[in-house]
């Protein structure tokens, strides 16, 4: 791809550059956009193809997802082709061995954190309790999601949960006013095994229409 223009653009480039300076810069501008525009347009390309493969996943349209993943090429990007991969195929490979590489290989990356924030969620559909009580303890800053299938996961392995706890329940009971999936599952097992009083309900509904979260 590098022509050999671009080579002999590169090292007038550098010749003046080390010669005169800065000021040498603004008399040979014209050369700096050469050199700019023969070596540049590979790491260009990279990254356009990366940001169409992230439009494909955010559009939910996986044959333009796989389209542009196989035209990214730097294996520094590949982490977030695989996120976004698994993320399209998790009901299918969400307790996959490919899956539990993935968050191995990169432990402790932004990458990983995320990924294991939205997997949990379908983990508790697929009921897939010691694998959440394994997983949850790994991810930093658990979001209210992950703390419900963290709990919901307790519950039904039987472990100590905080629904012990009278006041963590009632905390609990007031907290999630607006629930996923997850913490959905685990205001029915408050509801269900604990004594929530009329009032605590009648209470509940009144925030959640001042907060237009009637729908919860």
């Amino acid at each position: 791809f590098v022509t050999k223009p671009c080579v002999f653009g590169a090292l007038f480039f550098l010749k003046n550059f080390l010669n005169f300076g800065v000021c040498a810069l603004m008399k040979i501008f014209p050369y700096c956009f050469f050199v700019i525009v023969c070596f540049f347009p590979p790491l260009l390309m990279a990254d356009e193809a990366l940001l169409n493969a992230r439009t494909a996943f955010q559009k939910k349209d996986f044959k333009k997802f796989e389209k542009w993943r196989k035209q990214v090429q730097e294996p520094k990007l590949e982490r977030y082709l695989e996120s976004w991969f698994f993320q399209f195929t998790l009901t299918k490979n969400a307790q996959s061995q490919e899956v539990l590489a993935f968050l191995k290989r990169y432990e402790n990356s932004v990458v990983a954190e995320k990924f294991r924030r939205i997997w949990l969620s379908e983990l508790v559909r697929q009921k897939a309790w010691t694998l959440i009580l394994e997983e949850f303890p790994k991810i930093k800053k658990p979001t209210d999601e992950n703390f419900c299938a963290f709990e919901k996961a307790k519950i039904e392995s039987g472990k100590p949960y905080l629904l012990k706890n009278s006041a963590q329940v009632h905390a609990e009971w007031f907290k999630h006013l607006n629930p996923q999936f997850s913490c959905s599952l685990f205001l029915e097992d408050i509801f269900n095994t604990q004594n929530i009083s009329q009032n605590a309900v009648i209470e509940r509904a009144r925030l959640q229409i001042e907060q237009n979260k009637i729908g919860a």
